[in-house]
């Protein structure tokens, strides 16, 4: 068994979420609320795309990293082992 203790580096912001009245309905369905939640959502989504398209391709560039690293040490594994990777 282990543990593992961190923090976070940075704070993220949180991914705009609709008004709960737009999806949750007692006793009797609301339709009229759905078009001013859904342009509020939109619009909160829209101020936010850079922020998103910034963070997007932080976490591409880390999995291409990541994978890269995985890779190298499967080709050396499989080499050892007389097998051949061709790219």
């Amino acid at each position: 068994m282990g543990s593992c203790l961190a923090y976070v580096a940075e704070e993220s912001l949180q991914k705009p979420r609709m008004a709960i009245e737009s999806f949750r309905h007692e006793e009797t369905y609301h339709p009229e609320a759905l078009k001013p939640a859904i342009d509020a959502y939109d619009r909160t989504f829209r101020s936010m795309a850079g922020y998103w398209a910034r963070r997007r391709a932080v976490m591409v560039g880390n999995m291409a990293l990541h994978y890269g690293r995985f890779s190298r040490l499967i080709r050396s594994v499989a080499e050892k082992q007389g097998f051949t990777i061709e790219v």
